[in-house]
C-alpha cells in the first residue's frame, strides 16, 4: 500500500492536539485494548486520510505499541513501512550530522543534543520511532559566537541569508536569541542553540542544564543530553502553548521520557520556578495525566498546583496561548515585550528600554538598525488588517507576523 499524503488538517491552531491527534497518542501510547479500540476510531474517523505532519510522525510509534501487543489490522503493513523509513531517514541524517558534532568536538566545543536526536538516541527504544528533519544542538553561550563562525567556514548560512539578510550577530545579542537556523547548500538544517528555551535566555539559565546533562554518544562522538527532569519540562515548555498546527509530538517525548527514566520531581519543579514556567509545566503534566495515563504522580501534580503564580506571569501565559491572529496590537506589543523582558532579567528600566530596538532587529532578523521602526509599524497594521478579516489567515502570518 503507498505511503499516504501529508495534509493539514487544521489550520486554526490550538495549544493541545486536536481530538482525532489524541486518538493517535492513546493509539501510540496506551495499553491493550484502549490502544487498539484509539487506532480502530482514528481510522474510522477518516485520521489517514486527513494526516498531518504531527500525526505522521508519530504513526511510527503507533505501530511499535500495536505490534508489541500483538494487534492485527489491514493497515499494519502501511505503518510497518511508515516506520522502517523513518528509521532509515533517522540513520541517514544521524550519518550526515556526525561530522558536524566531530568538527565542534575537535574545536574544543561542549555540545548538548536537545529535541530529536537527544530523544530518538537516548530515551526512545528504538531511533526509528522519533522522526525528525534537522539537528539542534545546544553549546554554552560563552562559545555561541566561535561555533557559528566555525560552522560558517565551512558553508553554514544564516536563514535569513536566502534573502540577502544576514544578522551579525554581537556578544551583547545573545540573549536575545535563543538559536539561529543554518542552511548548509548539500540540503542539511541545523538548529544551533546558546539556551535550550526561548522563555529563558537570560544569563545562567541553562547552567543547570548542563550541570545535570548525561553522556551521550552520537556517531562515535561524545556529547550530551538533558537529564530526564529537564527533558521532560523542556517537552512541556514547548509544547503547551499556542502553535499553527495543533502540537502533539511533545506529549509522546514527555511520555517516552517518564517511562523510560526516573524523574525527580523536586528538580523539575525547582526548574520550573526558577525559569517561570510553572503554569506551561503544570497544565503539560495536567493533560498528559488526564488524556494519556502518564505517570505522574499525584503529590507532584499537588505541588506545583500549590506554588504561586505571580499575575503578571499569569497574563504572559495567557497570552502565549492564543492564537496569534487572535492578538491585537496591544496584546501583540505586551506578547513581545513578555518576552523581552524575560531576556533582560534583572536588568533596570532605562537599560530595557535603550536595548529594545537591537532586540527587535536580532528577533526580526533586520541586517540595519533603520529597519526597525518600519517594520514594528508593518506588523502593527498587518495586525488591526487581520482582526478585520473573517477567519483564519495562514499566508498573511508567514509572510511576516
Amino acid at each position: 500500500m503507498p505511503l499516504p499524503q501529508l495534509t493539514i488538517t487544521n489550520l486554526e491552531g490550538a495549544c493541545r492536539p486536536t481530538a482525532l491527534q489524541e486518538l493517535l497518542l492513546q493509539a501510540a501510547l496506551l495499553d491493550g485494548q484502549q490502544a487498539f479500540s484509539a487506532w480502530c476510531e482514528w481510522n474510522r474517523r477518516g485520521g489517514l486520510e486527513q494526516l498531518d505532519s504531527g500525526s505522521y510522525h508519530t504513526l511510527p510509534l503507533v505501530y511499535s505499541n500495536l505490534a508489541q501487543q500483538g494487534f492485527q489490522h489491514p493497515l499494519m503493513g502501511t505503518l510497518g513501512g511508515i516506520r522502517r523509513r523513518a528509521w532509515y531517514e533517522n540513520r541517514l541524517l544521524f550519518r550526515r550530522m556526525g561530522p558536524v558534532i566531530e568538527m565542534l568536538h575537535r574545536a574544543a566545543i561542549p555540545t548538548l543534543l536537545l529535541k530529536g536526536a537527544a530523544l530518538a538516541v537516548h530515551y526512545y527504544p528504538d531511533p526509528g520511532l522519533r522522526p525528525m528533519g534537522d539537528l539542534d544542538v545546544l553549546v554554552p553561550e560563552m562559545h555561541a559566537l566561535q561555533t557559528l563562525r566555525l560552522l560558517e567556514s565551512q558553508g553554514w548560512k544564516q536563514e535569513g541569508e536566502k534573502n540577502g539578510r544576514k544578522l551579525q550577530l554581537r556578544e551583547s545579542d545573545l540573549g536575545f536569541l535563543h538559536s539561529l537556523t543554518l542552511f548548509h547548500p548539500d540540503g542539511r538544517e541545523i538548529d544551533l542553540h546558546w539556551h535550550a528555551l526561548y522563555l529563558a535566555s537570560f544569563p545562567g539559565a541553562d547552567q543547570p542544564f548542563w550541570e545535570a546533562s548525561v553522556p551521550l554518544e552520537f556517531e562515535g562522538v561524545p556529547t550530551r543530553a538533558l537529564c530526564a527532569s529537564d527533558q521532560l519540562l523542556h517537552a512541556c515548555a514547548h509544547g503547551t502553548m499556542w502553535n499553527p498546527l495543533p502540537p502533539m509530538r511533545w506529549a509522546a517525548d514527555a511520555i517516552t521520557v517518564m517511562r523510560s527514566s526516573k524523574t525527580d520531581w523536586q528538580r523539575l519543579l525547582m526548574l520550573a520556578q526558577r525559569l517561570r514556567l510553572v503554569t506551561a509545566v503544570r497544565d503539560g503534566l495536567e493533560y498528559l495525566a488526564a488524556a494519556l495515563a502518564a505517570p505522574v504522580p499525584a503529590e507532584a501534580l499537588a505541588d506545583m498546583r500549590q506554588i504561586k503564580v505571580s499575575q503578571s506571569e499569569e497574563l504572559e501565559y495567557q497570552r502565549l496561548c492564543k492564537p496569534w491572529h487572535l492578538l491585537g496590537p496591544i496584546d501583540s506589543v505586551r506578547a513581545t515585550y513578555d518576552i523581552y523582558a524575560r531576556c533582560m532579567r534583572g536588568e533596570k528600566g532605562h537599560v530595557k528600554l535603550a536595548r529594545l530596538p537591537r532586540y527587535l532587529q536580532c528577533n526580526w532578523g533586520l541586517d540595519r538598525p533603520h529597519r526597525v521602526w518600519p517594520e514594528a509599524m508593518r506588523r502593527i497594521l498587518l495586525r488591526l488588517k487581520i482582526r478585520k478579516r473573517t477567519g483564519w489567515n495562514l499566508d498573511a502570518l508567514k509572510r511576516g507576523l
